[in-house]
């Protein structure tokens, strides 16, 4: 093979080898693009249930049932009692931080275990003896940002979502893995305030 066809085969050679480590790196870029488009834009995970229209539901049921039953897992107005109760609950798996509320009014009455297929969450019952009304704390393993989307609103360092309807109220916020919701027939402007208060605290 003469000096020509060397430098042609070679150049070749060349040319071939652009071509593919073209074709790599567009290829690269492609893959990156997918998975970004996917990381940025993927559905967000569904809650195991719908929180709002569930927990608003027994917010009711719960109201209804402590007007002429003993419904409570542990009866107690201490909330040191209750945590410690939850605590070492073994079949709850996470320990919530129940709200501090006696300041305001609003005494504790118990707790109880709730299930919800594989969701466990755990409540405490809140009276207050003037104001004759009761409010509901749930925790559970979640994400705000797994609940449908609401105008946010940030009290006293607490940052939450507020669900209003004509039967019961919630507000939700964050506390590291666990989502809390409190739930009852005051404005959402006031259940923030309660769980403002209740939240710094506990």
């Amino acid at each position: 093979m003469d000096t020509a066809d060397k430098a042609l085969t070679q150049l070749i050679a060349e040319n071939k080898k652009s071509h593919i480590l073209r074709w790599f790196l567009f290829l690269g870029a492609i893959l990156g693009f997918l998975f970004l488009n996917y990381t940025l834009f993927r559905p967000t995970k569904k809650p195991a249930f719908d929180a709002l229209n569930s927990l608003a539901q027994e917010a009711i049921l719960l109201e209804e049932k402590a007007v002429s039953e003993s419904h409570l897992d542990y009866p107690s107005e201490s909330i040191v009692e209750i945590t410690q109760f939850l605590e070492k609950n073994p079949e709850l798996g996470f320990a919530p931080h129940p709200l501090v509320l006696a300041s305001m009014g609003w005494k504790p009455e118990g707790t109880s275990l709730l299930e919800y297929g594989a969701v466990k969450i755990a409540m405490v019952q809140f009276f207050h003896p003037e104001q004759k009304r009761r409010i509901f704390q749930f925790v559970f393993p979640g994400m705000l940002k797994q609940l449908p989307p609401a105008v946010a609103g940030t009290l006293g360092g607490l940052t939450y979502q507020g669900y209003g309807s004509k039967d019961m109220n919630l507000i939700a916020w964050q506390e590291g893995p666990l989502l809390s919701f409190l739930a009852g027939r005051a404005s959402v402007a006031e259940l923030a305030e309660i769980a403002s208060h209740g939240a710094m605290l506990h």
